[in-house]
């Protein structure tokens, strides 16, 4: 099965694409902190289910700088904070567990893609937006930006991405280095006092054979800053 970017471009038979190793989410426990990276390993290990508790001070003021160059092994993110507003996605909503996510994500924008092709939609990028869960599970939008409107069918339901605060990040490069992004991501908001809400997405950039040329944005919402 490709990895989420590809998978507007692709469509193998089922045949094909049983034959094929999954690229699935791996991640690693620190704490209470959940952090994902794209790997490529024969079963998943979990995506970052509850926010890290970070340090609370007077939260990020009006003055405070927009970026941040935050170094992870050999790659430095930019981190972003502002708000966002919503973007309009085809979407199927499921509750997946760990050995299960990545294999679901792309078994979902299967469902989505068809839907979309058949109603000439205009298409964006493949998002999958990750609520947390309870008792082992996660739940999940696996899904499409669109930026026509389209008939909702069976499962394949219109959604949005949150709006509000947030941190964000691009990742550029192999889907095995991502996790250095969600570490960026949590360092700014233990630097800058802000908690996470509990909400991540993901863009997936186009598809390129040379690594450096694949760009993903990661996106922690946060709570709002204190007053």
């Amino acid at each position: 099965m490709p990895h989420p970017s590809q998978t507007r471009r692709t469509v193998m038979p089922l045949t094909a694409r049983a034959q094929v190793t999954v690229w699935l989410i791996a991640g690693h426990v620190a704490g209470s902190s959940w952090v994902a990276s794209w790997m490529l390993l024969p079963s998943a290990v979990w995506f970052r289910l509850q926010p890290r508790r970070v340090r609370t001070g007077g939260g990020l003021g009006c003055c405070a700088p927009l970026n941040a160059l935050l170094p992870s092994a050999s790659v430095r993110y930019d981190v972003r904070s502002g708000r966002v507003d919503p973007r309009a996605l085809a979407a199927v909503r499921a509750t997946t567990a760990h050995p299960r996510l990545g294999a679901d994500i792309v078994r979902l924008l299967d469902m989505v893609w068809p839907v979309l092709r058949e109603q000439d939609v205009r298409t964006g990028h493949n998002v999958v937006v990750y609520y947390g869960g309870e008792g082992g599970t996660i739940t999940i939008h696996a899904g499409v930006e669109v930026f026509t409107d389209f008939a909702d069918r069976g499962e394949v339901r219109r959604v949005s991405t949150p709006s509000g605060d947030v941190a964000a990040t691009a990742h550029h490069g192999e889907y095995s280095d991502m996790a250095g992004a969600y570490e960026a991501l949590e360092q700014w908001c233990t630097d800058n006092g802000r908690r996470p809400a509990g909400v991540n997405w993901e863009i997936y950039g186009d598809w390129d054979d040379d690594p450096a040329k694949r760009r993903t944005d990661v996106f922690f919402m946060l709570e709002p800053a204190a007053c």
